[in-house]
């Protein structure tokens, strides 16, 4: 419920954040909030807290799907029908790849680790997503 909640207020919020944030500083912001719900989720002592990671990694991840349509949609040099359907070839695949590799890892290790799986790719986001942007040439506010 926490995590949906978030995602919902996010997504309620995303265009006036759109509006006065970067791309890029917006992508680091979710990445952080993500990275800080995780965090919270592993080492919460109580209930309340345990909520407050699963609203925090809520809002993180409900920008993304939009924010990555968005950038694919306005590649430099790649005309928008193929970057939209490179987007969705790797949507659909990590659809049907994602929840089953961290059932896995849930089975062989357990919740926090599969909680931890995505962290290096959160971690790069947040260090190089100016580089990132600023290759595509999509956004110069950086």
């Amino acid at each position: 419920g926490a995590f949906t909640l978030g995602m919902f207020g996010m997504r309620m919020l995303g265009d006036a954040l759109r509006s006065r944030l970067t791309t890029g500083r917006l992508v680091r912001c979710m990445a952080a909030s993500v990275i800080t719900g995780f965090a919270i989720i592993a080492w919460a002592p109580n209930a309340t807290l345990l909520t407050l990671g699963f609203a925090l990694s809520g809002g993180g991840v409900a920008l993304a799907a939009p924010l990555a349509a968005s950038i694919a949609m306005s590649h430099p040099t790649r005309s928008p029908a193929t970057t939209m359907a490179a987007y969705s070839a790797a949507s659909l695949f990590a659809l049907f790849t994602v929840p089953a590799i961290l059932g896995s890892v849930v089975d062989a290790a357990g919740a926090i680790y599969a909680l931890a799986a995505p962290l290096p790719v959160l971690i790069f986001v947040l260090c190089f997503t100016p580089a990132l942007i600023a290759q595509l040439g999509k956004d110069n506010r950086l």
